[in-house]
């Protein structure tokens, strides 16, 4: 919210494009309600995507609005021409965010698919709500953006300086490169552990006697004075 104020220096800029997402995320429940799908708590994650996803569109149709009125259109012709120009690039944007989000559908896991309907909904009210309730509020609240001088200075020096920028864009992704190796390295849940604990130490020792794969450690507080060995000796 206050990145919105600060580049677009008008606290219209808050309910133009948060009420559609807003009015998205209620529709979103109570259509997956509808669905007759048993929700779960993993649908609680589809929330902050959708109002990341919701905000990006209606930051691209609200500005794209803007620059079509100050060109001296009116209203009407504003939005007439915002959706044709950035209303098709939003949408192509919807239905590959619906194509992705479809994944989910092939996971055997029924909350996963519950997400993936959740999210693919969740979508299609963004995108609807967004290019027919933002031009609405933008009418009603007589929004309109003021101009920020620091992006100027930034075109003009990544114009200005694009040897310098590529050079370090380069260097940062070959060295980001160099170092996609260390992903193939095994993780262990046990170098993470206490050195000092003997169940973990005959983990450890089990995995590489047997060729295990992926660990997984469960530790559990009790009494230290315990007769029985928390496990044996593999010799």
């Amino acid at each position: 919210i206050g990145l919105m104020i600060l580049f677009h220096r008008n606290w219209l800029a808050i309910p133009v494009v948060l009420l559609p997402i807003f009015c998205a995320l209620i529709w979103t429940l109570g259509l997956v309600n509808l669905s007759g799908v048993v929700l779960t708590p993993m649908i609680v994650a589809a929330g902050p995507i959708l109002v990341g996803i919701g905000v990006d569109y209606g930051l691209h149709v609200a500005n794209r609005i803007i620059e079509f009125k100050n060109e001296g259109n009116k209203m009407p012709k504003a939005t007439f021409l915002a959706l044709l120009t950035t209303g098709k690039a939003t949408f192509l944007c919807a239905i590959t965010d619906t194509i992705g989000f479809s994944a989910l559908f092939i996971s055997p896991i029924a909350p996963m698919r519950t997400v993936g309907l959740t999210m693919i909904i969740g979508v299609a009210c963004a995108f609807f709500l967004t290019v027919s309730m933002t031009p609405a509020i933008m009418k009603l609240t007589n929004y309109s953006r003021h101009k920020s001088e620091g992006w100027s200075r930034i075109a003009v020096f990544s114009t200005k300086q694009w040897k310098a920028i590529l050079l370090v864009v380069l260097l940062t992704t070959s060295y980001s490169i160099a170092r996609i190796a260390v992903m193939d390295q095994d993780i262990k849940g046990s170098e993470s552990a206490p050195d000092d604990i003997e169940s973990i130490q005959k983990l450890s020792e089990y995995s590489e006697k047997f060729e295990a794969g992926q660990t997984g450690i469960l530790l559990i507080n009790g009494p230290q004075d315990r007769l029985k060995p928390a496990a044996k000796d593999l010799d």
